[in-house]
């Protein structure tokens, strides 16, 4: 078995943008947690809220939970319509909302993520998710704030490719990295600011990320820049490749 921070080897050939549907497909490498014993959300059965205005609550029926095991510190649950959401007479899907609670092992300390915003919902307390515009949400619950996104990143080239070596860390507000597998995007700019790659990856357990891109060819002298980005709180680090 290869150490938790192995690195992870990518071979590109630029341009090479993987398509912004594309960014919730990591959580097929995670294992899905059993539906019966959840871990992060359930629908509200209890007294429930009042729903935003338009915007009707549906029952537990129309929709479906799916949770995905993101580490020690780390539960993502997919919000999807069932096939029992209500259309209309296009067959076009009615506007909802679900309201969601937690099962008793989520404290009401841990903090609830919006991965459609890339931002923080609050802790945990009973919301509405909105399925009238997209047919999944996804959201991910976790004991510890996200609040610092540490990158650093080398250039190295050798005939006929080009190496970036990138390493990233999920962390606290100390700076510990938090251990999870969280997702990241990270995005590849040439001197003249023109998209030359975008991928989208997941941390090791450990919440770092060790990350070698190979591309087809030697990058062009001038400043580019690698862009990487959490989709858990939004979080931002830009790294300037200045290529001689």
């Amino acid at each position: 078995m290869p150490p938790p921070d192995a690195p992870e080897f990518l071979k590109l050939q630029l341009p090479s943008i993987e398509a912004a549907g594309e960014r919730w497909r990591f959580l097929e490498q995670l294992p899905a947690l059993d539906p019966d014993k959840p871990r992060g959300l359930i629908p509200r059965t209890d007294d429930a809220g009042k729903p935003p205005a338009d915007r009707p609550a549906r029952t537990t029926a129309e929709v479906t939970i799916q949770e995905f095991d993101g580490g020690r510190d780390l539960v993502f649950a997919k919000v999807s319509r069932s096939p029992q959401w209500p259309v209309d007479v296009d067959q076009k899907p009615l506007p909802g909302v679900i309201e969601l609670a937690y099962p008793a092992a989520v404290a009401g300390t841990d903090l609830v993520y919006d991965l459609a915003t890339e931002a923080m919902q609050g802790k945990a307390r009973p919301f509405f998710s909105d399925l009238t515009e997209a047919r999944d949400r996804l959201w991910a619950i976790t004991p510890v704030q996200v609040e610092q996104l540490s990158a650093k990143a080398l250039y190295a080239s050798s005939p006929g490719e080009g190496l970036i070596l990138l390493k990233a860390t999920v962390g606290d507000a100390s700076g510990e990295a938090i251990p999870g597998r969280f997702p990241l995007t990270w995005s590849l700019l040439d001197p003249a600011s023109k998209l030359q790659a975008r991928h989208y990856t997941l941390t090791a357990a450990t919440g770092r990320l060790h990350l070698q891109i190979f591309v087809d060819k030697p990058l062009t002298s001038g400043k580019w820049q690698l862009k990487l980005r959490s989709q858990v709180a939004g979080l931002e680090q830009t790294i300037d490749l200045v290529i001689a």
